[in-house]
């Protein structure tokens, strides 16, 4: 490989070639031979998961600014894990530049993804969620795959057998380590953060439900004190009317002379009342011979007996003697003429 120019990010990745030109057990990375800044990888399964036994092989883009932005990386192999031709979000990926550190090499991003691959993806871009069976038949069928790209069958690029692991192996598996704890974290900080969002939101409603409620019963409590309001008063309009007929009834049910002496009173009164004018006179003559409280109810009495006064006929009588002279004159006229 030859190139025009050494950029500080072409020496860089050189380096970075020496340091990854022998595969290990568990990955390997190489350049394409025409393009410095696009990898292929290929990892392996982690053991104790339903990855386990599966090789599965990816792409790295490197941008011209590496090592002081992150790679895109894309998975390439089928793996229930993550989507296919699809880049990942993860914290030591493009999606998230501000995580990404400088110090972190392509081995760093290697080790990483053998950590993330049994992770829950929790709805992150690229990420999918298969059963662990569909995972497991998944891996069995990683080993017959083939990369059209680059050529390579990913399950002959690794060793064989696990030998000791180098100090750079230790380095990234460390940092691999706090990258899933850091994830584990932010994860566990966004469900409290749901969670608080939740509380909230069903605070707000049964406030609103509450409110509700409180506005229900204080309208149903001012219609009903309305209709209380208006009761006393149809009632004591009632009591009203009918306490001159029940104090007339008191009256007559009295004993000895004072219950024959207001019957006496109030059948002269009866007798009188026809007319407003006898009403009103009698209403005086009753005063001077009874008094004080007796004169009082017995007003009552009178007025609650007195019939209503005969209606006036007087007009109906003029109408009708006119009617019978008009009828004598037309007569009288009929009898000249013959």
């Amino acid at each position: 490989m030859a190139f025009a120019h050494r950029s500080p990010s072409t020496k860089r990745i050189l380096r970075e070639v020496k340091e990854l030109a022998k595969p290990t057990y568990d990955y390997v990375a190489y350049p394409l031979e025409d393009n410095l800044f696009e990898w292929h990888f290929t990892i392996r399964g982690p053991e104790g998961t339903e990855f386990e036994g599966g090789i599965y092989h990816g792409v790295i883009r490197l941008p011209p600014e590496y090592p002081l932005k992150p790679p895109a990386i894309l998975f390439l192999t089928p793996n229930g894990r993550f989507k296919v031709n699809d880049r990942v979000c993860l914290s030591i990926s493009d999606y998230h530049p501000e995580t990404w550190q400088p110090a972190w090499t392509i081995r760093t991003v290697l080790v990483a993804l053998i950590a993330f691959l049994p992770t829950p993806g929790r709805g992150a871009v690229g990420s999918i969620d298969c059963a662990p069976a569909e995972r497991r038949k998944l891996a069995r069928q990683s080993v017959k795959w083939t990369c059209s790209e680059c050529g390579h069958t990913p399950s002959h690029d690794l060793e064989r057998e696990r030998k000791h692991r180098s100090a750079d192996d230790e380095e990234a598996n460390r940092v691999a380590s706090q990258l899933l704890a850091a994830e584990a974290k932010e994860a566990d900080q966004k469900k409290k953060e749901g969670r608080q969002e939740g509380g909230e939101k069903s605070n707000q409603e049964d406030t609103a439900s509450t409110t509700l409620t409180t506005t229900a019963a204080t309208a149903a409590a001012s219609e009903s004190q309305s209709a209380s309001d208006s009761t006393p008063s149809s009632s004591s309009s009632a009591a009203a009317a009918r306490s001159p007929a029940t104090t007339s009834a008191r009256r007559r049910a009295g004993t000895g002379d004072g219950g024959a002496e207001q019957q006496h009173t109030q059948a002269a009164a009866t007798t009188e009342a026809s007319t407003p004018e006898t009403a009103a006179a009698t209403a005086p003559s009753s005063s001077r011979r009874k008094g004080g409280q007796r004169r009082s109810r017995t007003s009552s009495a009178q007025t609650a007996a007195r019939p209503l006064p005969p209606p006036d006929t007087r007009s109906y009588d003029i109408i009708i003697a006119g009617i019978l002279i008009a009828i004598l004159a037309l007569l009288a006229q009929q009898w000249l003429s013959s």
